[in-house]
């Protein structure tokens, strides 16, 4: 349905995860800030140890969407990779490909 979130688009993020804060050049300390969790969480998320919910999900999306009032050194590039790493699949070699 139009406007539901999918369980696919939640393990997108959170197999990209470690992707989506290398581009914005955040440590797991400084995401799990802007989330309100731990360092530890965001490595949880990241390993897959923890399943991410909806509405952390709907964070990050929030983060990465408004990143560039945050930081604006940010490049445009960086910024545009980070928003496809919301809804693409990558794999370690695509992603350092596409920094190149």
């Amino acid at each position: 349905m139009k406007g539901e979130i999918v369980m696919d688009e939640i393990e997108i993020v959170q197999n990209n995860l470690v992707y989506i804060r290398k581009v914005l050049h955040l440590s797991a300390k400084e995401f799990g800030e802007f989330l309100g969790v731990s360092r530890q969480c965001i490595n949880n998320y990241e390993s897959g140890r923890v399943k991410m919910k909806k509405t952390t999900y709907i964070a990050i999306k929030a983060i990465v969407e408004n990143y560039r009032l945050i930081d604006e050194n940010l490049s445009e590039k960086e910024y545009l990779l980070a928003q496809k790493l919301l809804t693409t699949k990558v794999s370690k070699v695509n992603y350092i490909k596409s920094l190149e």
